[in-house]
């Protein structure tokens, strides 16, 4: 939001639709961006629809906003927000991270769909598979903008680089092994990471390289993965409660679980680490993997994940996989581990292809899709 507002020749007023969330436990720091402004008191997801539109189209109507960029179609707050758009005669700009691979709509549902989308006047989406997706459901592609989808990439370089200068010191702060594989981010079902963990067992008996494997989040499958690796003989570290000498010996077979950071920790995490892995089944994008790139790690990413194809170039920054083929994964493990070269150059290639996607490239293209929906209405 802060380089839009920067980028942007017109007035940027930003809102948020509620206070707070229960789904995420990101702490504030301060000012977010200028003039920030909320729509309805309480969590996001308790919001009432009817509240959510009456108050968007009075904050529509008298604020004089001429084009929203407006967070999908749905769920029901987002439906609602929509319709105020449209009822208060703004133009509207779909901001989207579907793909095909996560597409549940079907029969009157996905109609009801196709209705919403086409009433939009542009779009900004992620990247390749989600602008193709959205051509199918009816915005014209000369309306599709990509790179919605976008971290600062300087944060996350100066925060890794930081940890690689005072290595020593923020391994121990972080109770961090010698060496290490990364896995960051929500622990759900979609995340497939019982495939991680038995990718990493076939990877301990493979090879002597020295590298532990380590979690950084929390969910709902947390506890059966701890379950699952020690069931694969592997051995399993509540990451707070490592004292010193334990943490220096971790190596191949030890398994980490740091819980939930906050995101002024997790460059760290990410800069000392080896490579980072997503092997979900099912991702919109996966913020994670422009956050690795950018922290210069090699990353090993399912294909059916919405940043594969534009962000992950196979063998030259990382590997693409199968989701569900925890053997082939193992053996890019094990290419990473024992390819010193291999993992700085992969690493390098990283920090080049997400230079192309960072907030700047998002408030460019934000730009774009205004200007192409200004011109539609």
């Amino acid at each position: 939001m802060r380089a839009l507002q920067k980028t942007a020749k017109e007035e940027v007023t930003p809102i948020q639709l509620a206070e707070s969330t229960s789904t995420y436990a990101w702490e504030r720091n301060g000012d977010i961006c200028s003039g920030l402004r909320t729509l309805c008191p309480g969590e996001y997801e308790t919001l009432r629809p009817l509240l959510v539109f009456i108050r968007a189209r009075r904050f529509f109507r008298k604020n004089g906003i001429k084009c929203a960029l407006l967070p999908s179609y749905s769920p029901k707050a987002e439906t609602a927000l929509f319709l105020a758009a449209k009822f208060s005669k703004v133009s509207c700009v779909m901001m989207n991270e579907s793909h095909a691979g996560t597409e549940k709509a079907k029969g009157w549902k996905k109609q009801i769909k196709r209705m919403l989308v086409r009433r939009f006047d542009a779009a900004l989406v992620g990247g390749k598979p989600h602008k193709e997706h959205f051509s199918a459901f009816g915005i014209p592609p000369d309306k599709i903008f990509t790179g919605y989808d976008a971290i600062s990439n300087r944060t996350f370089s100066s925060g890794a680089t930081e940890a690689k200068e005072n290595a020593k010191n923020r391994r121990a702060e972080l109770k961090l092994p010698p060496r290490y594989f990364l896995s960051l981010g929500r622990m759900v079902r979609k995340k497939n990471l019982q495939t991680l963990v038995s990718a990493y067992a076939l990877f301990c008996q493979s090879t002597e390289a020295p590298v532990a494997l380590c979690f950084v989040g929390s969910g709902e499958t947390e506890s059966a993965l701890q379950s699952q690796a020690q069931s694969l003989g592997l051995r399993v570290h509540e990451g707070e409660s490592l004292d010193e000498q334990t943490r220096l010996e971790l190596g191949s077979g030890d398994v980490c679980f740091y819980g939930f950071r906050q995101i002024s920790e997790n460059p760290f995490f990410y800069g000392l680490a080896e490579a980072f892995i997503l092997p979900s089944t099912k991702e919109e994008w996966g913020l994670v993997v422009n956050e690795a790139m950018a922290s210069g790690l090699p990353v090993l990413v399912a294909n059916g994940v919405g940043c594969a194809m534009d962000l992950v170039d196979h063998e030259v920054n990382g590997y693409l996989f199968n989701p569900m083929d925890a053997e082939t994964l193992s053996g890019f493990l094990v290419d990473i581990a024992t390819n010193t070269e291999k993992r700085a150059a992969m690493g390098k290639a990283s920090e080049r292809i997400i230079a192309d996607w960072d907030v700047d490239n998002f408030a460019r293209n934000a730009i774009k899709a205004v200007n192409a929906a200004r011109a539609e209405a």
